[in-house]
Parts: C-alpha cells; structure tokens; sequence
C-alpha cells in the first residue's frame, strides 16, 4: 500500500506517470523518497526491513522440506523484484531531471498516511527481537491457539 501512496504523491506532483520525464525528486520531495525506499526495500525483502523476515522464512521452510527448486527460484524472485524498485527509485528520485517546474512534497493529508504506513514497516522489523515479539505477538498467539487447534485438529468427544 505504501508503493501506491508513494507512486501517487510523486504523480500528484509531477503531473506524470512516465519514470523516463522525473529523477532528481529528491531533493523536492524527501518525504516521499524515504518512504518509497522503506516499502521498497522492504517488499524486496532486504534485512533489516519487515519483509525480509517472512522471505526468509519461506526460503528456509522450502529448504528444509527439500523443495531446493522452489527455495532457489524465492530468492531469485527476492533480487529481481529487489532490481525493478531501484529502478523506479532511480529514475523517479536520482538523476536529472526533465520537469519545467519545481515540485514539492505533497499535502500533509497525502503525507501523513505514507508516514504512517513506513513507520510500520519499520516497526515490524523489530518483531524479529524476542522481547518485544513477547509483548506484542505471544498475548495474541495464546489467544488464538486454542480455537486454531479446535478448528484443525477437532477436539475427540
């Protein structure tokens, strides 16, 4: 959701869909940069972002199921898709740039959701540390493990 609230703040300022007619965004809007490279390094699975963790966890249950195959082509999907957000982030951020008029971040209420959504990205990474996983995951695992148990293994009568 980050991406499509990123890729719409930098259409709302350049008036453009076209990545080959921006670069040099940066400097204009910081705000949006850091937010797009939070969603993108964190869907291309990158450490120490939030999706890194549950690629890697695919990746090693694949391992050890034996599924080589499938656990080799999730990595390869990691770096290709870790690929096409650099390069997005470069012709849309870095660069020179084509556009007539300066830009600028956009409005606070365009903002602020993309703000929102990269701090919560960073803060699922953090799920990755025992103690807090303990105090934010653990409460709901213990309330959900007796119906999850229930509804896939019924209780015997």
């Amino acid at each position: 959701g980050l991406l499509f609230l990123s890729a719409g703040s930098i259409e709302y300022a350049t008036g453009t869909l076209d990545l080959k007619k921006m670069g040099g965004l940066a400097r204009y809007m910081p705000i949006t940069l850091a937010c797009s490279f939070i969603a993108s390094m964190a869907i291309a699975g990158v450490p120490p972002f939030n999706g890194f963790f549950s690629k890697f966890s695919i990746v090693m249950a694949a391992i050890e199921g034996g599924y080589f195959f499938r656990a080799g082509l999730g990595a390869v999907v990691g770096i290709i898709t870790l690929a096409s957000f650099a390069k997005f982030q470069r012709y849309a951020f870095l660069g020179k740039t084509s556009l007539v008029t300066p830009v600028n971040d956009p409005p606070l209420l365009m903002r602020l959701p993309m703000i929102m959504l990269a701090v919560v990205c960073l803060a699922m990474s953090l799920l990755i540390v025992p103690e807090i996983r303990s105090v934010f995951l653990d409460p709901a695992v213990h309330a959900l493990l007796p119906t999850l148990t229930d509804t896939i293994i019924p209780a015997v009568p």
